[in-house]
């Protein structure tokens, strides 16, 4: 599958082409290689990319050692280079390492960044050369997630998770070696990440078919092949083989790539997302990872598309009650963040009108929104037997949270974006309701 991927992926390298969705999708990475030997391969992309000779290199005190590596490496073939370590222990990306980036930037005057890291140092990277001005090269240490190529960032704002438009990264290089040696369950953590496009893209059709949102079926194509290939190659990528990183790690390139060709990170990020998210934002502190607690989310979603699947749309009542949270129970609830979450639950509240004629509205066209969606649907069990193969938690306890942290994530994560997700199709069929709840997290069997 590694030649597949690569063939797909440098079809849309540097690539503005129009698609029968009515857009024009415009990919910026230039170069993306896979087997970096000692930085030759950092190197020569710079060269090649011609952006100057001076570059700054930013990691974490985790990434470190491979970042002075990379940084002895440059200054070997005579490129001026200079360092940044964040030196937190609980490093977070958000306005403040953004900012504190950007002033490092400005001081340093680099002629390129170069991040070395994974998801955290990724998106502080992008969001800080973006705002600079200056081109980015990531250089990933684990294949643990899928924003490595992707045109936004996932940052903490006010308190909340938000997903910004950024420029991607003009390459990316990665050195298999460097890969291996990441924790396993970083690897884990990156197939859970791919799983997800299982409910994801079908929130994507749920929101066409019943908001008349937009939809791109080639950027669905591209995340759909990246999750099969990782499939296909599960059990070299359990066993941590070279030939089994370079898929994983290709294929979540190509799952960036999906939603860069998007505009949006709806290729790639539907309700289960906002499960983590949300864990992001209120979970009690410690370290888990966002693949692991989005594997967690596509469990859940998946059970819950199970269940809905199972109703007779006769029974569906347009007398819907209304759940939405009022904005006191917002800021009861999420204090600091409060404002930027009101903001967008507001876009979610309908009137008694609205709500009746959009229960109705799904009732009558049920047979049509099953026909486009079951199509890309798997299995809660299908799925859950995949994560565990893969080495990817399947319960709460497995990450250190307790079934009161999802009963939370069930209740309020639809309401932290204004993304249409199952949550929402759920709920607008009156069938999210506390006891909804709590028979979904039984049956999910993350408990």
């Amino acid at each position: 599958m590694i030649d597949k991927l690569t063939s797909v992926i440098s079809e849309w390298l540097a690539s503005e082409r129009e698609c029968p969705c009515g857009r024009s999708h415009r990919v910026t990475t230039k170069i993306v290689r896979f087997d970096d030997c000692r930085g030759s391969a950092l190197i020569e992309s710079l060269g090649e990319l011609g952006v100057g000779s001076k570059s700054l290199v930013v990691s974490d005190i985790n990434t470190r050692p491979v970042a002075t590596e990379v940084s002895g490496a440059l200054r070997g073939a005579s490129i001026e280079t200079a360092e940044h370590v964040f030196e937190s222990p609980a490093l977070v990306a958000d306005e403040s390492s953004v900012d504190a980036l950007s002033r490092v930037i400005g001081s340093v005057e680099p002629h390129s960044l170069v991040g070395v890291g994974s998801g955290t140092i990724n998106d502080i990277c992008k969001a800080a050369a973006t705002q600079r001005g200056i081109p980015y090269v990531s250089y990933p240490t684990a294949a643990s997630m899928n924003g490595y190529t992707s045109a936004v960032a996932s940052l903490k704002r006010g308190g909340l998770k938000v997903t910004d438009p950024v420029d991607a990264p003009i390459a990316v290089v990665v050195d298999l070696d460097v890969i291996r040696r990441s924790p396993r369950e970083m690897t884990a953590a990156g197939v859970a990440d791919l799983l997800s496009k299982f409910v994801c893209n079908a929130d994507w059709i749920l929101s066409r078919e019943i908001e008349g949102g937009y939809y791109c079926d080639a950027s669905a194509q591209l995340a759909a092949l990246a999750a099969e290939a990782v499939i296909d190659d599960l059990n070299d990528i359990g066993a941590g083989t070279k030939n089994g990183l370079a898929t994983l790690t290709a294929a979540l390139v190509l799952s960036g790539i999906a939603m860069a060709a998007a505009g949006s990170s709806s290729p790639a990020s539907g309700g289960e997302h906002l499960i983590s998210h949300y864990w992001d934002m209120r979970g009690p502190k410690g370290r888990r990872l966002h693949g692991a607690q989005v594997g967690l989310g596509t469990l859940l979603c998946a059970r819950l598309y199970e269940t809905l699947a199972s109703i007779d749309p006769r029974t569906i009542a347009c007398e819907v009650p209304d759940d939405a949270p009022s904005d006191g129970e917002i800021r009861d609830h999420f204090g600091a963040a409060a404002p930027a979450v009101i903001e967008q639950a507001r876009q979610k509240r309908r009137t008694v009108a609205a709500a009746r004629e959009r229960a109705a509205f799904i009732r009558d066209n049920w047979s049509r929104i099953w026909s486009a969606v079951e199509p890309i649907l798997k299995s809660t069990e299908h799925i859950r037997a995949l994560l565990s193969r893969a080495g990817a938690p399947t319960t709460l306890r497995a990450i250190e949270l307790a079934p009161n942290h999802a009963a939370d994530a069930l209740r309020w994560a639809r309401h932290i974006r204004a993304r249409y997700t199952v949550f929402d199709f759920a709920a607008e069929i009156g069938a999210f309701d506390e006891q909804d709840q709590r028979q979904l997290l039984d049956q999910s069997g993350i408990k």
